[in-house]
């Protein structure tokens, strides 16, 4: 058995041990067991590797108000609303 990487959710590196090749998909196990199949791109020889390819999170582009949180709709007023929000 094959030691590799993944990257998970885009964000952690996690090490894997490759089972089986199908393929183009590989059978990978997790250190606690448990197995996924993936195609070969997704995996990575070394940590370093897995790490270039790592994207960072994209900036929020909302308007943040004086308290720090982000506004919602119904935080703007709205004079002419007949309801009165």
């Amino acid at each position: 058995m094959q030691s590799s990487q993944i990257i998970e959710n885009n964000s952690h590196v996690t090490p894997v041990r490759i089972i089986r090749k199908d393929g183009e998909f590989y059978t990978i196990q997790f250190a606690n067991f448990g197995r996924i199949s993936l195609r070969g791109s997704r995996l990575y020889h070394t940590e370093e590797e897995a790490q270039k390819k790592i994207r960072p999170a994209p900036s929020s582009n909302r308007q943040v108000i004086r308290n720090g949180y982000h506004k919602t709709p119904y935080q703007y007023n709205n004079s002419r609303s007949p309801y009165g929000i």
